[in-house]
């Protein structure tokens, strides 16, 4: 993903160290921002939203992570409620408490979240700043629905380590690069995926954990599962020497950020993108790495636990998808799963397409992947999400950051079916609230601080998608570099 010019690269290697104080962008705005992830609530018709500030231009000493009721804006309007006369409005007094932010590094890429025990959220969010870091953010939410967030310490924390500056404990991915080797590491982590760990017996969950009803559980009753990272640059070695280039899958538990060489799995030549889990494998897209070469668009992944006879621990799988062998697309993006598992959608580049793919048997020692379709997408098209339609095939939805469109995909057409215009300027990342017979979309615009609201009032008719309203104060005049006094507080310059 590239955002902005080249210009502002010798900014972003002029970043500052963070002491402890919040240091981050404005605790009521959001800025650069990218991942985001929706969670309902019960008796809530709004539910609660989490956003990702990348701090892009380092304007601030790091990036942050924000929680917000949404039924707690004021203005924000009832799902399905459009008033072509009044428009899309916009909500600028976001009501996010100060107990709702935590510090995290600069350059967030995706996000995600697991749904703990009583309401609690436990979110992930690579950074792709100084120290290539991965943060945990836990939620608690009271009963009066704010949300509260704190920074989950690793075990090597030291005593007293803050719960607000997550980068001053988060685990490196590439903490190994200065061994022997160089390797392995993940530089530049960008895309993560959270999944909770189905089982059979307490043998699936690892030592120390329980089964429960089908799901994994750590020792406090937290459910417990599996997080995936990708990373942008490849991996070389020795470091900084050029040779053996390679990418990783990390894979960590959602109730431990300890890191260690097992954590990582080597995929072989190729950096790695976006990926998503399902119930037996993770799905991890390609970035172009040889201008003569083609990009691995989707490899396999996973880490099982072996026992018996002379073996044991954990075990990683890697199976290559062979698609780039039956089309060509210069490398692969976004990536979604159907809710049957049996269709990936993928958000290929060069040239921008969605590729449907059909999944023989995903549960499979070896699945078998073929290209079913591919469809013309707008320009820079980047994250994706699949939308479950009961009794029908999923709605697709892209983010295409380069025209600031949103589009529907129904696979059921086997065509797009709708384009969302005037979304923000480089929309990125998406999340959705299903609401029936209908679902609202939540879009992060990162070029002009706000997230679009987008209702598509049935699923089954997504032609009648339309924006409905903007959170955030627009925020034109701190992306084009002005420093006005006055434009932080008013998005427009005095």
């Amino acid at each position: 993903m590239r955002f902005l010019s080249a210009s502002l690269f010798a900014v972003m290697l002029s970043g500052c160290p963070t002491t402890g104080a919040y240091s981050g962008p404005p605790i009521n705005q959001l800025y650069y921002p990218t991942g985001i992830v929706h969670v309902d609530r019960p008796g809530n018709p709004h539910g609660l939203l989490f956003v990702a500030n990348a701090n892009f231009d380092k304007r601030f000493a790091t990036g942050s992570v924000v929680g917000f009721d949404l039924n707690r804006i004021q203005g924000i309007p009832p799902f399905g409620a459009f008033d072509p006369a009044i428009g899309a409005p916009q909500l600028t007094g976001l009501n996010i408490g100060s107990e709702a932010v935590v510090q995290v590094a600069s350059f967030s890429g995706e996000m995600a979240g697991l749904e703990t025990r009583d309401g609690g959220v436990r979110l992930f969010v690579p950074t792709r700043s100084e120290g290539n870091q991965l943060h945990a953010i836990d939620v608690e939410i009271g009963p009066d629905d704010r949300p509260r967030l704190t920074c989950v310490l690793p075990p090597n924390a030291p005593e007293g380590a803050s719960l607000t500056d997550c980068p001053s404990t988060a685990p490196s991915l590439t903490e190994l690069e200065f061994n022997e080797t160089g390797v392995p590491r993940a530089p530049s982590p960008f895309g993560v995926s959270v999944r909770a760990r189905s089982c059979t017996s307490a043998d699936d969950c690892e030592a120390g954990r329980t089964c429960d009803n089908g799901t994994c559980r750590a020792a406090n009753g937290d459910v417990f599962g599996d997080v995936w990272v990708t990373h942008l640059t490849q991996a070389d070695s020795p470091l900084a020497s050029g040779k053996d280039p390679r990418g990783y899958a990390v894979r960590m538990d959602t109730d431990a950020l300890a890191l260690s060489e097992s954590n990582y799995v080597n995929l072989g030549q190729g950096a790695t993108s976006s990926v998503v889990q399902g119930s037996r494998w993770a799905y991890v897209t390609g970035r172009a790495y040889a201008s003569n070469a083609p990009a691995h668009l989707v490899r396999l992944v996973r880490q099982a636990l072996t026992t018996g006879t002379g073996e044991s621990g954990l075990r990683s799988y890697v199976v290559s998808a062979g698609l780039e062998s039956t089309y060509r697309v210069a490398e692969a993006r976004g990536v979604a799963l159907s809710s049957d598992e049996r269709r990936l959608y993928l958000v290929g580049r060069g040239p921008d397409t969605l590729v449907v793919v059909n999944i023989s048997d995903p549960t499979a020692e070896a699945p078998l992947l073929d290209v079913v379709r591919a469809i013309p997408l707008p320009e820079g098209s980047n994250e994706i999400r699949a939308i479950p339609r009961p009794g029908r095939s999923d709605l697709v939805a892209i983010t295409c950051t380069g025209q600031g469109v949103v589009v529907l995909y129904d696979d059921d057409v086997g065509d797009l079916v709708a384009q969302v215009q005037g979304v923000g300027l480089q929309s990125f990342g998406l999340a959705y609230a299903l609401r029936p017979p209908g679902a609202r979309l939540f879009v992060t615009n990162f070029s002009d601080g706000r997230v679009a609201l987008i209702d598509i009032p049935d699923l089954d008719r997504p032609q009648e998608a339309r924006i409905a309203g903007y959170l955030g104060l627009q925020q034109l005049c701190l992306t084009r570099g002005t420093t006005t006094p006055g434009c932080m507080t008013t998005g427009v310059t005095p």
